[in-house]
């Protein structure tokens, strides 16, 4: 009986033996999602590879800080110092200020200026890759639940649907009808409206960016997950969010089919930062050209004195040139807001913030 059974439905075999690879995938990656408990292992955790989920159980004093929607802190603890990508943070922090984050398999990626810190995606479907169907599920309840999905397109071909199935139901598309956004009226009332909110961004990358340090050169609503809104058909990006209206609780499958790179968040996407306490402000120390470091996981607090070079803007931030006789090293800014490029060229400034080493022709 058991073997008629396989020979008149080899598919549900087969998916019935996915599921349960699956599963036990799942339980073995949890099983192993290993905590941070300061900046030292955080750094260390990315770097042979470029993204891990971790426990992050974090708590460190505030150097610096952007402007909240740039979502950037450089903080410091025992261990050491680290910049990191937070996300829009929804208030504005202080230096000195204590702070905690916390997330249970959080997802942890190295970026060019320090390490983007989210909750982990329902569906994870990054990278440059041709048409691909990726998968995760959510439990939700009935009425608007937050969503956020994040697409680009490196060359040539691209595409991105995305689809939902309720228990085992067949999967279908998100439709408009079941997606609305947030409108705030001029008299601070919130109101919802049909569609999404998209931002479309423009670059070379080999995974999805952190959006949040670009400026948008183009922001509409679209009625879905339409690329129709996009500026390029390579080299772009788009970041929707909005809401998705559930028809009832229960658990949800969702799907991304993309070319390239697709990322699905049910929720919050940022972690939670909170405040704990206050204590002095760190102070750098000063560093000087030509300082050598012990690794390349090293990461310094200090203030270097220099004139600035080629300057360029590079989204929210800016990108220059600092130098001192025949030295030089790359500045980078996160938020450059109130800096201007060109008053800045040949000027003598001082910087502070983190420190990173990079290899010599002499190693």
């Amino acid at each position: 009986m058991l073997h008629q059974s396989k020979r008149n439905a080899p598919g549900r075999s087969w998916l019935l033996l996915a599921s349960i690879v699956w599963s036990l995938l799942g339980a073995f990656f949890l099983a192993h999602a290993q905590t941070i408990t300061n900046l030292q292992q955080l750094t260390q955790a990315l770097q042979l590879q470029p993204r891990v989920a971790r426990n992050i159980q974090l708590e460190a004093t505030v150097c610096a800080a952007s402007r909240p929607e740039v979502g950037v802190l450089i903080l410091r603890d025992y261990s050491g110092v680290e910049l990191l990508e937070l996300g829009n943070l929804g208030q504005k922090f202080q230096a000195g200020e204590t702070v905690r984050i916390q997330g249970y398999y959080s997802l942890l990626r190295r970026r060019e200026l320090g390490i983007e810190l989210s909750a982990n995606p329902v569906v994870d479907n990054d990278g440059i890759h041709m048409r691909r169907t990726w998968g995760g599920e959510a439990i939700l309840k009935a009425g608007l639940n937050p969503i956020r999905v994040e697409w680009f397109n490196h060359l040539r071909e691209f595409q991105l649907d995305v689809m939902y199935s309720i228990s085992n139901a067949p999967f279908q598309s998100m439709e408009a009808s079941n997606l609305t956004h947030a409108v705030v009226a001029a008299s601070g009332e919130t109101n919802f409206s049909g569609g999404l909110q998209a931002e479309v961004f423009e670059g070379y990358w080999e995974a999805l960016p952190d959006f949040n340090l670009m400026l948008p050169v183009k922001v509409g609503v679209a009625t879905n997950f339409d690329l129709g809104i996009r500026t390029h058909d390579e080299m772009v990006g788009i970041r929707y969010t909005g809401f998705f209206n559930a028809p009832c609780d229960g658990q949800y499958l969702f799907r991304t089919r993309s070319d390239d790179g697709s990322i699905l968040f049910f929720g919050q996407a940022e972690l939670p930062v909170t405040r704990v306490g206050s204590t002095n402000v760190p102070l750098p120390a000063s560093g000087f050209f030509g300082e050598s470091m012990r690794s390349l996981s090293e990461r310094r607090w200090l203030t270097i004195s220099g004139r600035v070079g080629f300057v360029s803007q590079k989204g929210r931030g800016l990108e220059f040139e600092l130098r001192s006789d025949h030295d030089v090293l790359l500045i980078q800014v996160a938020d450059a807001a109130g800096l201007d490029p060109l008053r800045l060229h040949n000027a003598l400034v001082k910087v502070t913030g983190v420190a990173r080493g990079f290899l010599t022709l002499g190693q």
